[in-house]
C-alpha cells in the first residue's frame, strides 16, 4: 500500500474514534500500528499462498483415483517440508521467498527426505488416528496404519515436483530449473483465482469420491 493511501486510511480511522480514545495520539498509535500489521499479514499471504492446504487439492484427487498406490499422508509431509525454505525466509524478511527448495533439483532431494522420514512420521500418525476413531460410531473411518514402499513413493516424489510446478505459475521469484537456467516458462499461464479454484475443485472432488468409496466399504 502506498505511503499516501495509508496516511488516507489513517485519517479515516481517526475520524470515526470517539474523541477520547485519540487523546495524545495514543488511538492513533494503536490504529496505525493494526494497519501495518494487517497490511503485513496481507503481503505475506499474496507472496506465499497457494500455500500447504491449496497444494493438498491435486493430491486428494490423485489419492481418489490411484488409491493404495499413494499415500496421501507422505504427501502432505512432502508439502510441509517444501514450505520450510519459505516460511524461514518470511520471518528473515527476505525479499526473495522461493529459493533452492522451489527448485527441481531442491524437489529431489526434499522428496528423498519425505521418503522416509515421512514415512516414518505418517504411520504413526494414522495408528494414532485409529485410537482416536476406534469408537462404535467412528469405527468405519479406521485406516491402515501400513504405508507401503511405493506408496510413499509416489507421495513423496508427487508431492514435491507438483508442489514446484504450481508455485511456477503464480510466484515471480520463483526458478524452478535452477541451477540450470533462471527461466520460469509457466509464469501466469493461468490466473492466480483460476489457480486456486482449481485446487480446492480437485481437492474437494477427492475427499467426496473418497469418502464414498470409505462408506461403501465399510
Amino acid at each position: 500500500m502506498p505511503s499516501s493511501q495509508l496516511a488516507a486510511s489513517l485519517v479515516a480511522m481517526r475520524a470515526s474514534l470517539p474523541r477520547g480514545l485519540i487523546k495524545n495520539d495514543i488511538g492513533m498509535l494503536f490504529l496505525a500500528e493494526s494497519l501495518l500489521a494487517y497490511i503485513t499479514v496481507d503481503q505475506v499471504i499474496r507472496k506465499t499462498m497457494p500455500f500447504t492446504p491449496f497444494h493438498m487439492g491435486p493430491g486428494a484427487a490423485i489419492k481418489a483415483v490411484t488409491g493404495k498406490y499413494f499415500s496421501l499422508m507422505v504427501f502432505g509431509f512432502a508439502q510441509v517440508a517444501m514450505d520450510v525454505e519459505p516460511l524461514v525466509r518470511i520471518l528473515r524478511g527476505d525479499s526473495v521467498l522461493h529459493g533452492f527448495s522451489h527448485t527441481y533439483v531442491g524437489a529431489l532431494l526434499i522428496g528423498i527426505i519425505s521418503l522416509f522420514i515421512g514415512k516414518a512420521v505418517s504411520e504413526r500418525l494414522l495408528r494414532a488416528w485409529n485410537v482416536m476413531v476406534r469408537f462404535r460410531y467412528t469405527r468405519w473411518l479406521v485406516v491402515s496404519p501400513g504405508i507401503t514402499w511405493p506408496a510413499a513413493a509416489s507421495g513423496a516424489f508427487i508431492g514435491t515436483f507438483s508442489h514446484v510446478f504450481l508455485d511456477s505459475i503464480m510466484h515471480s521469484d520463483m526458478q524452478p530449473f535452477s541451477p540450470f537456467s533462471a527461466s520460469n516458462g509457466l509464469l501466469h499461464i493461468m490466473p492466480v483465482g483460476w489457480l486456486y479454484l482449481l485446487c480446492v475443485f480437485l481437492g474437494v472432488s477427492g475427499l467426496m469420491i473418497m469418502l464414498a468409496a470409505g462408506m461403501r466399504n465399510k
